[in-house]
């Protein structure tokens, strides 16, 4: 729950940085300008993740770890993972605005249920369910049935 809380508090950042997709000046064009609008949300998120690392890192004196074997790989398919979620997110900030008014609030929605879908079907395909009680695997299937019905159903209305 507190995931899904903080997630769209990342969604209301995008909404309330117009100021910053404005500070761009007028000749931007605006599906690019409103891009901007997630660099408060993201900066503000690395740098929490970024001051949290060290300190756990210096605090159980780890930093050998980053130079043992491995390391250098495990970084970048972090750092990989970071540009894709940015990138990712692109897409839904050109939609946004493109949807007008309604966009941050339909196209969040549409956009978070499309990430679940994939990741839960991705893993479905991967087999990762494969070991999960039927009841689990029940649970999987009514919570995706529900996303894809909100999703036409929010389509319809919007």
């Amino acid at each position: 729950m507190l995931s899904g809380v903080l997630s769209a508090s990342a969604n209301l950042g995008f909404e309330f940085g117009e100021p910053v997709a404005r500070a761009f000046g007028p000749e931007t064009h605006p599906v690019l300008a409103s891009m901007a609008r997630w660099l408060p949300v993201y900066w503000g998120g690395a740098s929490v993740v970024l001051v949290f690392s060290v300190v756990q890192i210096s605090r159980r004196r780890e930093w050998g770890l980053l130079r043992a074997p491995g390391a250098a790989r495990e970084i970048g398919w972090s750092l990989l993972a970071a540009a894709l979620l940015v990138l990712g997110l692109l897409p839904y900030g050109m939609g946004a605005h493109l949807m007008g008014p309604m966009g941050t609030s339909v196209g969040f929605a549409v956009t978070t249920a499309g990430s679940l879908l994939v990741a839960n079907l991705m893993g479905l395909w991967l087999g990762e369910w494969r070991e999960a009680p039927p009841a689990a695997r029940g649970w999987l299937r009514a919570g995706l049935l529900t996303l894809v019905v909100a999703v036409i159903v929010l389509a319809a209305r919007a």
